[in-house]
């Protein structure tokens, strides 16, 4: 669900554990950007909590690397129930439980008969909204339900209109002729029971003396009674009808803000054709939040990174020779940059200048993509009054208000203190902006008094209100990246993070909580998935580019976000070989060379070094062969990962060492290969190879689900041994020995 300026931390992080020198530059005074967790407290000091104003929740840890990053901080993850979610009208009145999940089902539907509709159309479809779309499939709904009970209820309109206009005439000739025949009136309304059974007593002992014809006077009496209990009972039927009509469309406006909100744009702005484009690489297991905040991840990322805060970029020059970035704290000259700007600041014609300018391809996918808000209203009580529930639902009788506090996170088992999360999405979010604090905090506690107080509990006053306006924040002009209508899609984000140039220094122009949005959306007229990658194109390998708008994958996501970092933090390392015309490592010497220049502990270590790496590149050539002239490679490639088994009959039959090509990660890529190594049983390997969603998705269970550690040792141990093994197996002979003649050759990273 939100996004923050990981990518650039990641990066920085990563680059630097390889050995390059790095600086980040952040124009705010704090790290976290979009990820704003805020001390919350009250006047005395003695009430205090931790609220998210900006990204909160980590979608799906099942091959997560944030929730990988938590559990090797100790953080506790919280999981949230979201499956117990009561729905409220601002009167305090609950939605029924049973309607709400016919109408998700309902909703469920209106979305799969979009998306076939959208399949029918093709590129037709660009300049569709999700909006107009689900708007006429939900009319067209409702129109065969209100048939359907028409004619489940009763008769045809104009039948029943004859029917009762006949009823009526009967009652009328009933009571003309009970009059002026015997005298008969109808029992009034109400009576005591005995009076009751008297007249009835009466009545009975007259019609058997009056004959016949007053006792099918009677007969037309009784019947007339019945006609009428049946058409009360169908009014009551029709009222309950128009009623649940009602409901069912304030409960479906209720899904479509939960739309707005999880793409933070409004549904008429939001492409129709790419809307839900990163749907098949969504993380499974639950949605949780981290207790304290999630400015706890980033401190842990930001340790001993040098940054620059108060920075703003104004300018970057690139060229050849390399990059000048020139910011608020002075000019910053290096080999390349990353920029990790949110797509919300892009989109300004203030933004921070680029000379030369960006590629048309890379302003077309700035302007197609869409950058939205929501916003937040964060309240701190003395005390819980809302139950154990984590989050409930404020059903608006408005449509066009339908995102106003429409959703309420709990944060009481997770801050440290009484706090709520009021959320605002759509068409409210943008008019929260302009809005004052006093009015929007008054507003949310109209509506939990409304909510709460006919249950007899009692709301007291916030002991501190905070509220967001990430649309207004010159650091972010919003939230997130969302597919606009009109956007290419993938095409767009890949267009966004194509870099410009040859190689790096780590900065962070803008990741301030406000960002003038909250993340990137498809929006109407958008090319989807082509304009994400327009985003993420480099500027010649000297600029590149990170974050959530740079990814179709995982777009408006705090783990996107990251990935971005890692993804750029690989193509520097390339282009910085590349460039330099040497391999991935420095050059590694002969055994003689390596004797002249270091004491005999360091030369067996090299050595050791040289003779590795050319094992593993003997071990995953493709073109080697054995010592009996079959073939020797891997014995299972897909995507970047290549894998060699283990020998059968020895203790390493279960087990395969696995090679990956972090560079091979960008479709275009044309460096040299970035390769980690790292051992995994055969079971392992089998579901790796079965994830669905691509490689960047395995390498987030690899890392996640199967706890494999990828960065920070050369193989040893275990993974050592089964390198010895597959060796042995094979007949390959080590290179690199201390000979005087030949270098030794291979391997990249041996990590």
């Amino acid at each position: 669900m939100d996004e923050h300026e990981a990518p650039s931390l990641s990066a920085a992080r990563q680059l630097a554990n390889h050995g390059y020198k790095v600086l980040v530059v952040e124009g705010s005074s704090r790290p976290g950007g979009r990820v704003f967790t805020q001390r919350m407290q009250s006047a005395d000091g003695s009430i205090a909590a931790a609220a998210d104003l900006g990204g909160s929740i980590i979608t799906g840890i099942d091959g997560n690397p944030l929730a990988v990053i938590a559990r090797q901080l100790d953080i506790p993850l919280h999981d949230i129930n979201s499956s117990d979610v009561p729905l409220y009208l601002r009167d305090g009145s609950q939605l029924d439980a049973g309607l709400d999940l016919q109408v998700e089902a309902w909703f469920n539907q209106l979305l799969d008969r979009s998306a076939a509709l959208r399949d029918s159309l093709g590129r037709g479809g660009d300049a569709i909204s999700l909006q107009s779309s689900l708007d006429g499939l939900w009319s067209r709904r409702e129109a065969r339900v209100r048939r359907h009970q028409q004619q489940q209820h009763g008769l045809p309109q104009q039948q029943q209109q004859q029917q009762q206009q006949q009823v009526a005439d009967d009652a009328e000739q009933l009571r003309v002729n009970g009059h002026h025949s015997n005298g008969y009136h109808p029992p009034p309304a109400v009576h005591e029971q005995q009076q009751q059974q008297q007249q009835q007593q009466q009545q009975h002992s007259s019609l058997q003396q009056q004959g016949p014809s007053l006792q099918q006077q009677r007969q037309q009496q009784e019947g007339y009674q019945e006609q009428q209990q049946q058409q009360q009972q169908q009014q009551q039927r029709m009222a309950d009808s128009l009623e649940n009509q009602q409901a069912r469309h304030l409960l479906m406006q209720w899904h479509l803000a939960n739309i707005e909100f999880a793409n933070a744009t409004r549904l008429r702005r939001l492409s129709m054709r790419h809307w839900d484009l990163d749907d098949e690489y969504e993380h499974g297991g639950s949605h949780v939040f981290l207790p304290g905040g999630n400015l706890r991840l980033l401190e842990g990322l930001a340790q001993a990174l040098p940054i620059f805060y108060n920075s703003t970029a104004r300018l970057l020059q690139y060229s050849a020779a390399g990059v000048q970035v020139h910011t608020d704290a002075g000019v910053f000259t290096a080999d390349a940059a990353l920029v990790t700007i949110p797509l919300g600041v892009l989109k300004r014609p203030d933004a921070m200048v680029f000379q030369p300018q960006l590629p048309p391809r890379k302003r077309a996918a700035i302007s197609r993509l869409g950058f939205g808000c929501l916003n937040k209203v964060m309240l701190l009580f003395p005390h819980c009054f809302w139950g154990d529930k984590d989050m409930f639902g404020h059903v608006s009788s408005e449509p066009r208000q339908r995102g106003r506090y429409y959703l309420f996170y709990t944060y009481d088992s997770i801050s440290g203190g009484a706090v709520l999360a009021a959320l605002v999405a759509g068409d409210a979010a943008v008019e929260f902006e302009a809005k004052p604090e006093a009015v929007a905090v008054g507003e949310v506690m109209a509506l939990l008094r409304g909510i709460f107080g006919p249950q007899g509990v009692v709301v007291p006053e916030p002991l501190q209100a905070v509220c967001t306006r990430w649309a207004s924040d010159p650091m972010c002009y919003g939230s997130y990246s969302s597919v606009a209508v009109g956007s290419s899609g993938a095409a767009d984000y890949d267009a966004l993070a194509q870099p410009l140039g040859d190689r790096a220094v780590c900065t962070r122009w803008a990741s301030d909580p406000m960002c003038y949005g909250s993340y990137s959306s498809v929006a109407v007229g958008s090319s989807g998935a082509a304009d994400y990658d327009a985003l993420a194109q480099p500027l010649g390998d000297r600029v590149f580019f990170a974050g959530e708008a740079t990814t179709s994958r995982y777009p408006a996501t705090m783990h996107g976000a990251f990935a971005t970092g890692l993804r750029e933090a690989a193509a520097i390392m390339a282009a910085f070989a590349a460039q330099r015309g040497e391999e991935l490592r420095p050059a590694l010497m002969t055994g003689k060379e390596m004797r002249e220049a270091a004491d005999p502990g360091s030369v067996a270590a090299g050595q050791q070094l040289v003779q590795l790496a050319s094992l593993l590149q003997q071990v995953f050539d493709s073109s080697a062969v054995d010592s009996q002239g079959l073939p020797a490679g891997p014995d299972e490639e897909f995507g970047v990962f290549a894998a060699a088994y283990g020998p059968p009959g020895t203790e390493f039959e279960d087990q395969a060492l696995l090679a990956i090509n972090l560079a091979a990660l960008r479709s275009a890529a044309k460096h040299a290969p970035v390769v980690i190594y790292t051992s995994i049983s055969r079971t392992q390997l089998e579901l790796l190879r079965d994830v669905p969603g691509g490689d960047e998705r395995r390498l987030g269970m690899l890392a996640g689900e199967l706890g494999v550690k990828l960065v920070g040792r050369p193989l040893q141990g275990d993974s050592l041994r089964l390198l010895e093994a597959i060796v042995q197996h094979r007949g390959l002979a080590g290179s690199g020995d201390d000979g005087d003649g030949e270098d030794g050759t291979g391997s990249s990273d041996e990590e």
